[in-house]
C-alpha cells in the first residue's frame, strides 16, 4: 500500500521490487518494496539448545556469513508462519512440527517498507534436501561469539536474535 504523499518512481516487472519517492523542500525520501504476497519470515529453529545457522555468500558485501534461514512470502503461503515452514524446508531440508510467530522486525525502517516475521520453530526432522548445505547448530555461548567475530553481522539475524532473547 501506497501511503499519501509517495509516488512510483521505478518498478521491476520481473522482481516485483518497488521503488516510491516522497519530495519534500530540499530533499527526496526514498522507500523500497519486494513483497507483494506478504512479509517475509525468519526461522530461529531450535533443537536441544542449538540453532540452525546457514552460511551463505552475500555478494552485494563480498562476504560469506552466518544467517538464520529465511526468504519471502509466496503467493500460495497463508501466512507468515507459513512462510517460516517453507524457507526452513528449502534452505536447511528441516521440516519443523510446532512453530509460533515471535513477533516483527524492520530490516532498515529508514528505506525499506518491508517487514519480516520472527517465527520459532521446534520439534524438527529431516524432510528435503538443502538449498544451502553448509549449516551450523550454535548453542547461546557460540551465537554470542560468532556476532562478536562477525560471523554474524546481517541486520534481519542480529534483529531476530535479540527479539528471541528478549521474548523467551
Amino acid at each position: 500500500m501506497i501511503r499519501p504523499g509517495w509516488q512510483l518512481a521505478w518498478r521491476s516487472d520481473d522482481t516485483g521490487i518497488e521503488v516510491h519517492e516522497q519530495r519534500m523542500p530540499g530533499y527526496v525520501r526514498a522507500r523500497v518494496s519486494g513483497q507483494p504476497n506478504g512479509p517475509g519470515a525468519v526461522v530461529w529453529a531450535e533443537e536441544d539448545g542449538r540453532v540452525v545457522f546457514i552460511g551463505i555468500d552475500r555478494p552485494a558485501i563480498g562476504a560469506r556469513l552466518l544467517e538464520l534461514p529465511r526468504g519471502g512470502a509466496e503467493a500460495e503461503d497463508a501466512d507468515a508462519v507459513a512462510t517460516a515452514r517453507r524457507e526452513l524446508l528449502e534452505e536447511t531440508g528441516l521440516r519443523a512440527g510446532e512453530v509460533a510467530l515471535v513477533g516483527t522486525i524492520w530490516p532498515d525502517s529508514g528505506l525499506l517498507a518491508d517487514s519480516v516475521a520472527v517465527v520459532r520453530a521446534h520439534d524438527l526432522a529431516a524432510g528435503g534436501v538443502a538449498e544451502f548445505p553448509d549449516l551450523r547448530w550454535l548453542t547461546a555461548d557460540e551465537i554470542d561469539s560468532a556476532v562478536a567475530s562477525g560471523e554474524i553481522r546481517d541486520g534481519i539475524t542480529l534483529s531476530a536474535i535479540a527479539l528471541v532473547r528478549a521474548r523467551r
